[in-house]
């Protein structure tokens, strides 16, 4: 984790004031839905909009403690991704490319021949030059 941000002041009152908007947001939905809870989540926001812009070394705690709960969720959801990915789609496709016979990687060498070299199409090779000057 980057501690580097943890004694910056501009990083405090830039967390409170965002941290402010959200809770006054919170509260205006609240109070669109007629809960009684309106009142607290408008006196955080402005509390902490407050403290960012006067005292901003106020915020800092809850400014750390964010921090680390960010770090902890993005350390769970990244593996969390990674293995949906991996064995909802690219475990899949293994499967499926095993069970039609399709290399997707040709790692066997053809045996004893005078050159590997595969040779391309001649409409490839006459683009040439101009394919990578017009490539979009």
């Amino acid at each position: 984790m980057d501690k580097s941000k943890f004694n910056v002041k501009s990083e405090w009152r830039k967390f409170g004031i965002i941290l402010g908007i959200i809770l006054a947001v919170i509260a205006t939905i609240l109070l669109i839905k007629a809960r009684a809870s309106t009142i607290y989540f408008y006196g955080a926001g402005f509390f902490f909009t407050a403290a960012a812009l006067i005292v901003p070394i106020v915020v800092k705690p809850v400014f750390i403690l964010f921090l680390y709960i960010a770090h902890v969720m993005g350390w769970i959801m990244t593996r969390l991704i990674l293995g949906i990915l991996f064995y909802l789609v690219i475990t899949p496709m293994g499967l499926l490319g095993r069970l039609f016979g399709k290399r997707f990687l040709d790692l066997k060498f053809p045996g004893k021949q005078e050159s590997y070299w595969i040779e391309t199409d001649q409409l490839i090779r006459d683009e040439g030059v101009n394919s990578y000057e017009n490539q979009f």
